[in-house]
């Protein structure tokens, strides 16, 4: 009987030490929220010093200086097949240009510039 009750004390008081360990431990780590917050401040903090860099530097002005196509300069048409008449350069205009326009044209950009 002795017995008995010496293995129901150690149980219940490693049932007890465990549920304080855990209490414990439980407000001292940070949530889930709260680390997505400290994550998205860091995120934040390190675009704006990313921002902070590129205005002025030289990587920004050759990129607008530059000439930068996102895709094929040349678009074939749906079902094309150009394959040949580019590597020939060879281009065959099956249709009429538009008539009536301007012989001459002058194109003026935004600083005054032609």
């Amino acid at each position: 009987m002795r017995t008995r009750t010496l293995r129901a004390l150690c149980l219940l008081a490693a049932v007890a030490l465990s549920a304080g360990v855990l209490g414990a431990t439980s407000g001292c780590a940070p949530s889930s929220q709260e680390r997505a917050a400290d994550d998205a401040k860091r995120l934040a903090q390190r675009a704006r010093q990313v921002a902070a860099a590129w205005d002025g530097s030289a990587a920004a002005g050759e990129w607008r200086a530059g000439y930068h196509p996102m895709g094929d300069v040349v678009r074939l048409p749906p079902g094309g097949d150009w394959s040949e008449a580019r590597r020939d350069d060879r281009f065959l205009l099956r249709g009429g240009l538009p008539r009536g326009g301007p012989r001459e044209g002058r194109v003026r950009w935004a600083d005054g510039r032609s």
